[in-house]
């Protein structure tokens, strides 16, 4: 049972790490992060957040410590972010997020009519 199990998934890393072969579902694109809450939990801090692009209605969650140190302290309800997301992830648990920064306010703007 192991190997029908371990057989593809290896198949699968050896197409994205050897020949740089992403599934859609692991390709990360720049997406807005909308910071709903700061959580202490056990040793570290969770920012629970919303990413429209994947799923307006659910909150996910990730450290902060993926956030770089100098835009930590800016982190807090209410921020909006931009990062790197997989976002035709299937489930939460498959996001990953990186390469967070702050948007420019023009990045923030309706786009004329």
């Amino acid at each position: 049972m192991r190997a029908a199990v371990l057989t593809p998934a290896f198949h699968a890393c050896e197409r994205e790490v050897l020949h740089a072969d992403l599934a859609t579902s692991r390709r990360p694109r720049r997406a807005i992060v909308l910071v709903n809450d700061i959580l202490d939990q056990r040793r570290q801090k969770i920012v629970e957040a919303f990413v429209p692009q994947w799923n307006p209605h659910e909150a996910v969650g990730f450290p902060l410590e993926l956030v770089p140190a100098d835009l930590r302290p800016k982190v807090q309800p209410g921020t909006t972010l931009l990062a790197s997301v997989n976002i035709d992830a299937e489930s939460s648990a498959d996001l990953f997020f990186g390469e967070f920064e702050l948007p420019h306010p023009s990045d923030l703007q309706d786009e004329p009519s």
